[in-house]
């Protein structure tokens, strides 16, 4: 099975001048990770894996984030 996309439930808060608004996050294989104020970063996804109790998401600066499952 390929993951494409994950989507948080709970975990997207993002900045707007100091005041947090809870958004989901959505991360996408092809596509740039944003930062804690929803802009763009030129970090992009290149696959998702699945682990046990958690997911491995691998990006294009060689380094990888992991998230909740």
């Amino acid at each position: 099975m390929r993951i494409l996309n994950l989507q948080s439930v709970g975990l997207g808060a993002v900045f707007y001048d100091g005041i947090g608004v809870n958004e989901p996050y959505v991360i996408k294989v092809g596509e740039k990770l944003k930062d804690g104020r929803g802009y763009e970063t030129r970090v992009e996804v290149t696959r998702i894996e699945d682990e046990d109790e958690w997911y491995k998401v691998y990006t294009s600066d060689g380094h990888f984030r992991i998230f909740p499952a």
